[in-house]
């Protein structure tokens, strides 16, 4: 139970930057504060745990980040899916950070925590361990999140007043500069702003007017002189790359460059 607690408590200091959100904290300096103590909490947990209760974070870790991995399913008709995805992606969580705990020294987890963002089990990565540092105090550049994790890793190996090499492995960790904003492109950009039913737009007799309306709005920002199309998320329900009659016809629209990106649903 203990290992079940432990795992917890970590899983959830390492996701509460998620979260934190939807409590309209509007006071940066305490959404800072808060999101360093959790990091500080969540990962001192995770290098000074057995490989029991490591499993049990990577349980919760899965659940708190990725528990919406599922939900499309619902558009195919596999609702009944959705459980037994949520399932299967907390125990592959559960296995990674169990292996992760065969590496019993805190510095051995240190280096891969760091290297854990080059790990792409399925092409693409998804925990980013740096993300826990988003809003915090703490830098969120690879040296800067490595001397973080040293820092606590050293007062976790070291003893008595060596430990005050922690406190400076952490002063260095800090973030001082505020991020300087990134400059404004140059080209008009037009942002698709649709309000389709999410059900509806997965539906097969629904692709050709969903293609359609695409096509238009991108038109319709072509005539407003706009140089950048941005459509929302799986506007196009289908592999772009596999449709050569639509590949040719986006080429005819001329030199418009056209992108999805990713953005919140627009269900009813």
């Amino acid at each position: 139970m203990l290992n079940i607690t432990k795992g917890f408590l970590a899983a959830f200091c390492l996701s509460l930057f998620i979260y934190l959100q939807y409590f309209g904290i509007e006071n940066l300096t305490i959404l800072k504060l808060i999101n360093t103590l959790s990091a500080l909490v969540g990962f001192y947990i995770l290098l000074d745990s057995s490989k029991k209760t490591l499993f049990w974070i990577g349980i919760f870790v899965g659940l708190f980040w990725f528990y919406w991995i599922g939900f499309s399913f619902r558009y195919y008709g596999f609702s009944y899916l959705i459980p037994l995805m949520v399932i299967f992606v907390c125990l592959g969580y559960g296995i990674i950070f169990w292996i992760i705990g065969f590496l019993a020294h805190p510095f051995l987890r240190v280096i891969v925590l760091v290297l854990f963002s080059y790990f792409h089990p399925l092409g693409f990565n998804w925990l980013v361990f740096e993300l826990t540092l988003i809003d915090s105090f703490i830098g969120t550049s690879k040296w800067q999140f490595g001397l973080f994790l040293l820092s606590i890793a050293t007062f976790i190996v070291l003893k008595k007043h060596y430990k005050l090499l922690a406190i400076v492995l952490f002063l260095l960790s800090i973030e001082y500069q505020n991020p300087k904003p990134l400059p404004l492109p140059k080209q008009s950009i037009y942002i698709q702003k649709p309000n389709i039913d999410q059900a509806k737009k997965w539906k097969a007799e629904y692709l050709d007017t969903l293609i359609k309306y695409n096509f238009e709005t991108i038109q319709k920002a072509i005539d407003q002189k706009y140089d950048i199309v941005i459509l929302s998320e799986s506007m196009f329900p289908l592999f772009l790359n596999q449709e050569t009659d639509l590949h040719f016809h986006q080429i005819q629209r001329g030199t418009h460059r056209v992108v999805t990106c990713p953005a919140s649903h627009y269900s009813q």
